[in-house]
């Protein structure tokens, strides 16, 4: 549904200068639905990707001007502080569908200005008016920028246009019956494939079928058209199938699979691949570009007006019980594999799906608390994997309150609310609920335990009953629980779970201070962790054998290099694991004398960390830039930096490696002794000062100071060389040519319609098309099947 660029040299010109240094706070990019904003804001995101260090996107939704502010501030809250007077340090965020911001537009200013680095994008309908807020309207195309655009949308679907003045004047008709409107021209000329130039004509100068209506606000009274019409026009050239399936996509709040789809429109759409191909050929429905594996999405200007329509036709609450029913199932296949200590095939499972869970759960909260409990605490392992755990924390702590659930499903839920919230600043202040919380899941676990499968849980309740008394420093309670979760994994020949206590049980034996014991735990993990391709095992290994001395490694040689561990790490997308592996490499750089390096380990951490409040979070980064701080002989900067986590640094030094907190302690003892007691104290107080948000400006900026080494970002991406078709695509696409519907095809090939469809999605994306009249006419032109 993208409209190409097309006759707005001059307003991309004008927004790429507005994103440049010492420009408005905030930039709104505004003008009618369909005008071509979201293109214009790609093509010069292109352009001016190096001048970022970090762009962020987000899609508001609702309708409440107050929630979408509130969005806003969620996302800066994630956003890094970075210095303004250095180059390549800015961040952007750029915000989609921004109509509900007209009310709040001062506030959203102001939220701006907090960073001196920040520069907002906005895309919106109304005006967004403000001081501090620089405005680009777009208009209608000119008539030539039109009919080019008209003539280029024609031949992507393979109709031909002769270049007859009648013609032209035909094509500037038509152009102006819809405003000239960028989306509506391109709507209409896909048409092109079933209709003639004239009866397109005629089509649109009917005022009840104008695509011109596009421009028409919504809700704008019963005798002024909207942009519903442009899609109803559509929809009257496609099959009552398609109709109803349109709507019921409305439920996805972004891309969805095959199977998704099928989920939602089951008992609905009889034949929902052939209506799936049909919404494709309008190019009301899309595929995502974000996905290289099957995933359509509808546009943000379809997917109103489809919501709309499933509003009105009284089937959305059926629909969206549906939507719940499909990812809580996914997210109940994916934690039962978690429980197996097989996150790898979690992941398989839940893919991306995370926000549409999070969506299912809001529609479940109020009419089934009891199912949304369930869901809740079936994705705790990956809001706590992505570091994405306030709201699931909110929603499940609510949940858990309020008593519903039957007994597992609170079982599992304490569980996994119990590690979120020990992952979180204020652990060591919730320490008497979390212990309380923790203790009900435990014997909830030990109540059935009859099978091998109704045991695992009890190992998911010991581990985290571990992590609980671990974060809070009662080294007594975590080594109890860690060791009866080893004796049990042993009991059940579970080596993954035996594997992870042993590493556990390593970890706490390295901070009782006994390096041999530690060393021999770590060696037997890892080793059990290879056998099974444990990956976060074996990340976790390397961190504790890496953070013990080197005398009480037995065979140093098998140790996992920390540079790989940090390739596992992120290659299994694990924020806390990575986190730690990045500490780790710092404090490697430090003792090896190694100031620039540890800088960028750091300044690597950070960017991972956003602005995350997570107990392994900002102190530990800063506590880090100390040790540098140290190491470089800028001792007024580290006792300043110090000053700004005192009154966390005794609480984290206790749960550290020794090795670690040894490092730090003596870097504090160094910086004293040259600094005098005077001269150290003064500099500590003025870090007390510093507050969160001070304290993130004056980490970047010391170690902006130290390492100006780091690429630039926006660095062009390798092209993408184009993909061969498989025997298989390239018979589906002879099929798709000769007019084959999916169903036909699949009788035809002796397949599903569901793998026809999966193939058409390959073929589109490999052939860069978005329909299968696109699809014939590259196909033609590629000479993989004939001109007739």
């Amino acid at each position: 549904m993208n409209a190409p660029l097309i006759g707005r040299d001059t307003e991309r010109t004008r927004l790429h200068d507005g994103l440049r240094p010492g420009g408005a706070r905030v930039l709104n990019v505004t003008g009618p639905r369909g005008v071509g904003k979201t293109a214009l804001m790609r093509s010069v995101l292109e352009l001016a990707s190096r001048d970022f260090s970090d762009i962020r996107q987000l899609e508001l939704h609702g309708d409440d001007p107050g929630d979408a502010l509130a969005a806003v501030r969620d996302v800066l809250a994630q956003m890094p502080v970075t210095p303004p007077a250095e180059r390549g340090g800015r961040s952007l965020l750029v915000l989609h569908r921004g109509d509900r911001l007209a009310p709040v537009a001062p506030q959203l200013v102001e939220l701006a200005a907090h960073d001196g680095a920040l520069t907002v994008l906005v895309e919106s309908v109304p005006e967004l008016r403000a001081d501090g807020c620089a405005g680009l309207l777009l208009e209608p195309l000119g008539a030539d920028a039109a009919s080019e655009l008209f003539r280029r949308s024609a031949a992507s679907v393979g109709a031909g246009i002769d270049d007859a003045p009648e013609t032209d004047e035909l094509i500037a008709r038509i152009c102006d019956s819809v405003d000239r409107n960028p989306l509506a021209i391109e709507l209409a000329a896909c048409r092109l494939s079933f209709l003639s130039l004239a009866v397109l004509e005629a089509v649109l100068s009917d005022p009840r079928r104008a695509l011109g209506v596009l421009t028409a606000p919504l809700g704008a009274g019963p005798d002024v058209a909207g942009v519903g019409d442009l899609v109803l026009a559509s929809q009257r050239m496609s099959s009552e199938q398609a109709q109803h399936l349109l709507e019921l996509l409305a439920v996805f709040r972004g891309p969805f699979t095959l199977e998704a789809m099928e989920a939602v429109s089951d008992g609905v759409v009889s034949h929902c691949y052939d209506a799936l191909g049909e919404l494709l050929d309008l190019r009301l429905v899309e595929l995502d570009p974000g996905h290289d594996d099957g995933h359509f999405r509808l546009s943000r200007l379809v997917h109103g007006f489809a919501d709309d329509r499933l509003e009105a036709s009284g089937r959305a609450a059926e629909a969206r019980d549906r939507h719940a029913a499909h990812y809580a199932g996914l997210a109940r296949r994916a934690a039962v594999a978690v429980e197996d200590a097989d996150e790898d095939a979690a992941r398989e499972t839940l893919g991306d799906a995370f926000a549409e869970c999070l969506a299912a759960l809001t529609w479940l909260g109020d009419r089934a608390p009891g199912s949304a409990l369930r869901l809740s605490a079936d994705l705790g392992w990956d809001a706590h994997r992505r570091g994405e755990i306030q709201p699931l924390e909110r929603l499940m702590g609510e949940l858990c309150a309020s008593g519903v659930g039957d007994p597992s499903t609170r079982r599992d839920a304490l569980l996994w609310l119990v590690q979120l919230e020990s992952w979180g600043p204020a652990s060591a202040d919730r320490a008497q609920l979390i212990a309380a919380r923790v203790a009900e899941a435990v014997e909830l676990a030990r109540e059935t335990r009859e099978t091998r499968d109704e045991q695992l849980p009890l190992l998911q309740a010991l581990r985290s009953q571990y992590v609980a008394y671990a974060s809070v420093g009662d080294a007594a309670a975590a080594v109890a629980a860690v060791t009866e979760g080893h004796r049990l994994a042993l009991e059940l020949g579970h080596t993954r779970w035996a594997g992870r206590f042993e590493i556990s049980l390593a970890s706490m034996h390295s901070n009782l201070r006994q390096p041999e014991q530690a060393a021999e735990y770590a060696t037997a993990g890892l080793e059990r962790a290879r056998r099974t391709d444990d990956r976060r095992t074996i990340v976790h290994a390397a961190l504790v054998l890496h953070s013990l001395p080197a005398t009480a490694v037995a065979h140093p040689e098998q140790l996992v290099p920390l540079e790989s561990a940090l390739v596992m790490s992120r290659e299994l997308d694990d924020a806390q694991r990575e986190l730690g592996v990045l500490a780790t490499l710092a404090v490697t750089a430090v003792q090896r004398g190694d100031a620039s390096a540890a800088a960028r380990w750091i300044r690597a951490r950070q960017q991972r960390l956003r602005r995350l409040d997570l107990l392994y979070g900002l102190p530990i980064s800063v506590m880090l830039a100390v040790e540098v701080a140290e190491l470089r002989g800028d001792l007024r900067t580290g006792a300043r930096l110090h000053g700004a986590v005192a009154a966390h640094a005794e609480a984290l030094l206790a749960i550290m490696a020794p090795a670690h907190a040894a490092l730090y302690r003596r870097a504090l003892e160094s910086m004293r002794m040259q600094l005098g007691r005077t001269g150290f104290d003064a500099g500590v107080a003025a870090g007390a000062t510093l507050g969160r948000d001070g304290t993130l400006l004056a980490l970047a900026t010391y170690l902006d100071e130290i390492d100006d080494t780091s690429p630039a970002a926006g660095a062009d991406a390798p092209n993408r060389s184009a993909e061969a078709l498989t025997a298989r695509e390239a018979q589906v696409l002879a099929l798709l040519v000769r007019g084959l519907r999916n169903k036909e095809i699949a009788t035809d090939l002796r397949i599903t319609p569901k793998t026809v469809m999966h193939h058409t999605g390959a073929i589109y994306r490999k052939l860069g098309v978005r329909n299968r009249a696109e699809a014939a006419t590259a196909a033609a032109r590629q000479g993989l099947v004939p001109l007739d």
